[in-house]
């Protein structure tokens, strides 16, 4: 029996978070990084956001539109 397992994607590239985050502009990604909204981890040259960071992100600017 062959067992398949799912992971998920814990790191996203610059682009990907912003798809991830409707399709917002590379420098919103930027500006939300060096305004410490978002987290931003590098990995030799290149650079990534965590999956819990867009997260938290989002889960914080929903709780803020009520």
């Amino acid at each position: 029996m062959t067992q398949t397992y799912t992971v998920e994607q814990a790191l996203f590239s610059i682009e990907q978070a912003c798809l991830y985050l409707g399709r917002i502009s590379r420098t919103k990604i930027y500006d939300l990084i060096n305004s410490g909204e978002l987290q931003k981890i590098k990995i030799g040259s290149s650079s990534f956001i965590p999956r819990t960071s867009l997260d938290a992100f989002i889960d914080q600017k929903r709780s803020h539109a009520h």
